[in-house]
Formats: structure tokens, sequence, C-alpha cells
């Protein structure tokens, strides 16, 4: 199989609004809305998402065989999950079961089509490491992991990186801020170990304390071959030993920005797995996350190979 995601699995409750505005104090970016009010959403969804969920589910719409290794309760939000995740096809022998709930986070769209999410862990905080199987590890080539927080999970990620070392798997550090922050000396003993390192630009500057370029540059001396950051609508930016590359974002009708960074994970190792250059691959990961972004949830309606070919024009070129 190709690639195995480590982390968070969610069930995420969207809700829409217009009546959420956009403000700006000192310098930064806000959602408000008014105090004691009752407020009329424009919509509202329950769907499924978490990074690891959404890339193992990405990797899968894409043609690829993936699996996923996380923590959900078992309760009704864990077996509709489940289903979801058979009928892309990701292998969910990794998966494990708890008695605390499913994790679940709530995702606020504001009138700018922007998002900012409230999370509930969940069952993502108990990754058991005695459930961690060296040889279901074995069956990929990839190995991914994203957030995690919670102690269990830490010492379940620990092993599960060990043993992808072990196996010869190409170990991808795919981390949020939570994790930079609370966990951050964990994560760079992990990202030690990675040979790819994929973050937004906030979480870059978290980790190094540097702006991009010097951001790049300071990661890959952590230990990565080739780190990638994201900027939005301003593209992507990645090295490579000492090249920089850049790539610019592709136009698109934002409907729901969820899952976009995921869906760029999901591109870029389906394009790197198949030994395209990392020109086209960063192309390829942009496409995958723009045609992403165009529909409501994470991966409600996640681009296919061709979706994302009829856009670039061809093949790896």
């Amino acid at each position: 199989m190709d690639v195995l995601a480590f982390g968070s699995v969610l069930s995420d409750i969207l809700v829409k609004s217009n009546n959420v505005k956009k403000t700006k104090i000192k310098g930064k970016d806000y959602f408000f809305m008014k105090y004691g009010s009752k407020i009329e959403a424009d919509r509202f969804e329950v769907t499924f998402g978490g990074s690891a969920h959404n890339i193992a589910y990405g990797i899968a719409s894409l043609g690829r065989r993936s699996g996923l290794i996380g923590c959900i309760g078992d309760d009704e939000f864990g077996k509709s999950i489940v289903k979801s995740l058979e009928l892309v096809g990701v292998d969910i022998n990794g998966l494990q079961y708890s008695k605390k709930p499913t994790g679940k986070s709530v995702v606020i769209i504001g009138e700018d089509n922007e998002r900012t999410i409230m999370i509930y862990r969940g069952a993502n905080d108990y990754i058991d490491q005695k459930n961690i199987s060296k040889e279901y590890i074995n069956l990929f080539r990839y190995f991914v992991f994203t957030s995690v927080t919670g102690e269990d999970s830490i010492k379940a990620l620990d092993k599960s990186i060990r043993f992808a070392l072990q196996s010869n798997l190409t170990v991808v550090a795919n981390p949020s801020a939570s994790m930079i922050v609370k966990r951050k000396k964990d994560f760079i003993n992990f990202l030690q170990k990675s040979r790819i390192a994929i973050m937004n630009e906030e979480e870059a500057k978290l980790l190094t304390g540097k702006k991009i370029p010097k951001s790049l540059e300071a990661i890959r001396d952590l230990g990565p071959d080739t780190v990638v950051v994201t900027r939005g609508k301003d593209g992507c930016i990645a090295m490579h030993g000492k090249k920089i590359y850049e790539q610019k974002s592709f136009r698109v009708k934002v409907l729901d920005t969820t899952g976009a960074g995921d869906a760029f994970t999901a591109g870029f190792l389906n394009s790197i797995i198949r030994k395209d250059s990392i020109e086209y691959a960063l192309k390829y990961a942009t496409v995958c996350s723009a045609l992403n972004v165009k529909s409501f949830g994470a991966v409600t309606n996640f681009p296919s190979e061709n979706d994302i070919i009829k856009v670039i024009g061809g093949k790896n070129v």
C-alpha cells in the first residue's frame, strides 16, 4: 500500500453564516458576532474530518491505497466515519476504538468563506501504543503524521515512527499549530526523523521564529530533505536541498477552506510517489487544494486525478 496517515479523526459540524463578520484588531483578523444574540445560519451540515482522516481519504480518492491510524469512539459518529472511509477504499485496520467519544469540531464559516475551528479532541488523545502494529506499518511506503497532543497519542506516534523507520518508510511531518505550541519538543524530535515536512506559513513561523524564506532553511536544518510551506492565496514555496521552488495559487471561487491544507498534502504525496518533479508536485498539490475549497466540507467532493489533470492541462512535465 502507499500512504499511512496517523492522527486526528473527527466528526465536523459545519456552520456557514454571512452574519459572522470579519474585523481587524491590532493587525490581526477576527470573526465577530453580537454577544448574546441568535444568529441565522445559511448552511448547516455534519461531515467528517481531522487531518489524518482527510489525507487518507484524499489519497484513496486520487486512486492510491491508503490506511489510517487514529482513535474514534464506539458511537454513532465513529460508525459513520468508518462507513465513509470504507466506501472510498481506505484501509481501516489501523483504527482504534475508545470508550471516549469520537472527536468533534465545530467549523464556523463567515461572510468571506474563511473558517475558524473549535475542536473537541475526545478519543483522538487516546491512541494506544499497545495496539500499534509493525506488521501493519510495514505494508506501506509513506508514513505521514498529523497533529496529536495527548500523552497517549504522542507515545503511540513515537512507536509508529520507530516502526516506520525500521521498515524503510518515508516519514512525512504535517503538524498543526497546536502540536507545535503544546508539544514542540516532541514534534522537533519527530521532525528530525522525517524526510518531508509540510506546513503552513503560520506553523513555520511558530516553529522557527522566522519568516519565509529563512523559515524554510531553519526547518530543513532540523532534518527533512524537502520542506514545503503553503501560503493560502499566495500559493506555496518549497526547499529541496539548497534550491527554492515557488508555485502561484490557482484562483477559484472559495466556498469553504476546511481541509485545504490536507488536500494539498494528499496531492503532493500522490505526485511524489510517482516520482514527479518537485515543480510538478507543487502545481498538482496546489490545484488539488484549490478544487477542494470549491465544496462545502473537508472531503465532501474531493477532486479526482482527472479533475486535477484537466486544470493543469497535461501530465508530468
